[in-house]
């Protein structure tokens, strides 16, 4: 796939001319990085090939090598900005994969725009971080490298020697949401990816992530996204690998 990558980029090289401006295309690349909320208001289609060089005379293949590179691009990027090699590239090879089966432009158009999404709220998580407090940073860290096992807040204050009252209060001020709230939140964005990503049910799930029961899971997944999980898993499968 690497050599196939470079193939594909290398090409891309030769045939500049019928590309975008490279200006236009670094800011692209750089709004996704800094993790620019506002490039998801943005169109995000697959629908035109105008502008983009050719990579095969297959009008699907074309499409499915430019969204590669794009994909390859965006990751590269975001870990130059701060991203985890191992979860930039896991990504980009899952996204990959999708690329791969896709049957038509339709579901090229939609993975597109998730490549797009998923790597700018990533980042947009990464460089809120970084404007945070010392706690507060440390807190999102602790948070995310224990989030199966937390079941309340006591032991992410505990790790930094402060009370929790204080850091409850200082999270608060600093990022709009309880540590609780936050803890919640991360673990329904767990819960997605693992919905989108395996077979495991939700009892699994809710199991895994620390939940009271799967009824407790389901009704504060609800309560977040306004769907239940197994709606969500089947909305999120049918846009992604369904589309005819």
């Amino acid at each position: 796939m690497n050599k196939e990558l470079q193939k594909l980029l290398l090409q891309q090289q030769e045939q500049i001319s019928f590309y975008k401006p490279i200006k236009d295309e670094f800011s692209f690349y750089k709004d996704i990085q800094s993790g620019n909320p506002e490039i998801l208001l943005g169109k995000m289609d697959t629908a035109s090939t105008s502008g983009m060089g050719v990579l095969s005379k297959n009008h699907l293949r074309n499409l499915k090598y430019h969204l590669i590179i794009l994909t390859a691009m965006i990751s590269r990027f975001c870990i130059e900005g701060g991203m985890n090699i191992e979860i930039a590239y896991k990504m980009s090879s899952i996204f990959i994969r999708r690329i791969d089966t896709a049957h038509n432009e339709k579901t090229l158009s939609k993975i597109k725009k998730q490549v797009i999404t998923d790597y700018t709220k990533s980042m947009h998580d990464i460089v809120t971080r970084k404007s945070v407090s010392l706690h507060v940073s440390k807190a999102m860290d602790y948070i995310q490298k224990h989030l199966p096992e937390i079941s309340g807040t006591g032991s992410i204050a505990k790790d930094q020697n402060i009370s929790t009252d204080y850091l409850s209060k200082l999270f608060k001020k600093e990022t709009g949401m309880t540590l609780a709230q936050y803890v919640l939140f991360q673990k329904c964005e767990m819960a997605k990816y693992m919905l989108i990503n395996s077979n495991v049910s939700c009892t699994e799930i809710s199991s895994f992530l620390g939940f009271a029961s799967c009824s407790h899971f389901i009704s504060r997944f609800k309560l977040l996204n306004n769907i239940t999980p197994a709606q969500y898993r089947k909305k999120m499968v049918s846009k992604l690998f369904l589309i005819k």
